[in-house]
């Protein structure tokens, strides 16, 4: 019988309306991110914004974004000590920002969740020399 094959991690993301920090999300969203957050050593929150210029309401708005989808996990049974938020009022768009669809899908939270912690990039090396494995 072959080992079963691990899980790989898993990326969402909620979007917002225009300057909205209220969280809505779609139930079947909501429940493969809560089965996957509950079970998860780690899972990462990242608020983000369409602002095109850093300024206190954009981070207000994104740093609110996170902490509302922090929010809804740990009141969905996920260890708070599990959960990690940032976030980042401009740049890093995902979309074209200069239109209205790419600014629609640019106000998210990306949720990464983790199966395994993640490794700093110097720890792959020192590992690999530790075990006597070579990395490509």
């Amino acid at each position: 019988m072959p080992a079963p094959v691990p899980k790989a991690n898993s990326l969402f993301a909620v979007r917002f309306d225009f300057g909205s920090t209220r969280l809505a999300m779609p139930a079947e969203l909501s429940a493969a991110l809560v089965e996957e957050a509950r079970s998860a050593p780690l899972v990462v929150l990242k608020g983000r914004t369409d602002g095109t210029a850093d300024s206190l309401a954009e981070s207000r708005i994104a740093r609110e974004r996170a902490a509302a989808v922090r929010d809804f996990l740990i009141a969905a049974g996920v260890d708070v000590s599990r959960i990690r938020a940032t976030w980042q009022p401009v740049g890093d768009h995902a979309a074209d920002n200069t239109d209205a669809g790419g600014r629609s899908l640019n106000r998210r939270v990306e949720i990464e969740v983790y199966r395994a912690l993640p490794v700093p990039v110097g720890m792959t090396a020192a590992l690999a020399s530790s075990t006597g494995s070579q990395q490509p």
